[in-house]
């Protein structure tokens, strides 16, 4: 009778519920964003950081370094060095700042993967791509600067080689493509796959970003031709992406300030 009273007393186990342990995804992300108030000041540096960048970067490839237009593929390498000759210390100044407008720009995308991460269902693995994208973006205008500066750096540099690394600098600033179109495509299906009343952005943003990745790609189909609509200096691989690129970094520099501005009056605690 006792053993079967003091069976029957005895609790049921329950089953424990699993504890995010320190340092596993879970525990870090809830550790970013519920660590305390947030201020929303990294955000409102992100976006204008990247309007400076787009205003310096059509500073440098336009006044200073004279490529819009962009020089002709179809140019000799004669003809290609005497330009750089011609202009050697405007481009080796401009190149300096292309990479400083290139710098400029990382801090977009690191707002764009914290942003999110207050999306439903806290996206890691899109926020970590788009992260990595747009640092592969960065990388490529960097290398598209040093290119240029290296081109205009020895004017006694043979012809050829001139033009070789004219070819690369251009190569890199409009062929490499696809880290911005992913970028803008997993920004893009976060914003609208966070369909909670009162998202963290508003949907049309995310239509914005898939259109954008869109007409990102045109600058792929660069290295197919020297001249007619598909070289670099026509309207499909240069125009059509700068014309994009330059307005989303003005619609997302303004919508990452206006974020800010929601976070540092609390909205997101």
């Amino acid at each position: 009778m006792t053993t079967q009273a003091a069976e029957s007393e005895t609790p049921e186990p329950r089953e424990s519920q699993p504890v995010p342990l320190p340092g596993t995804q879970a525990s870090s992300i809830q550790g970013i964003l519920h660590s305390g108030p947030a201020s929303g000041f990294g955000d409102k540096f992100a976006g204008w950081s990247v309007l400076f960048s787009i205003l310096l970067f059509l500073i440098t490839i336009g006044p200073l370094m004279g490529f819009l237009p962009p020089m002709a593929p179809s140019l000799t390498a004669a003809e290609t060095a005497a330009y750089y000759s011609e202009h050697s210390l405007s481009i080796r100044v401009a190149s300096m700042l292309l990479m400083l407008a290139a710098g400029a720009l990382l801090p977009i995308y690191g707002a764009m993967s914290g942003v999110m991460l207050r999306m439903k269902g806290r996206p890691l693995a899109l926020s970590a791509t788009q992260l990595a994208a747009g640092a592969l973006v960065v990388v490529n205008f960097l290398a598209s600067g040093f290119f240029f500066g290296a081109a205009a750096f020895r004017v006694e540099r043979a012809v050829g080689d001139v033009q070789v690394l004219s070819d690369l600098a251009w190569f890199f600033l409009v062929m490499p493509a696809p880290p911005a179109c992913l970028s803008a495509l997993v920004f893009g299906l976060a914003v609208l796959a966070d369909d909670r009343r009162g998202p963290v952005m508003p949907r049309w943003l995310g239509f914005f970003n898939l259109w954008m990745a869109v007409l990102f790609l045109p600058g792929l189909v660069m290295v197919l031709a020297h001249t007619g609509p598909l070289a670099w200096n026509s309207v499909l691989p240069f125009w059509i992406p700068l014309a994009t690129f330059a307005p989303w970094c003005l619609i997302m520099g303004g919508m990452m300030i206006w974020y800010g501005g929601r976070v540092s009056r609390g909205e997101f605690s």
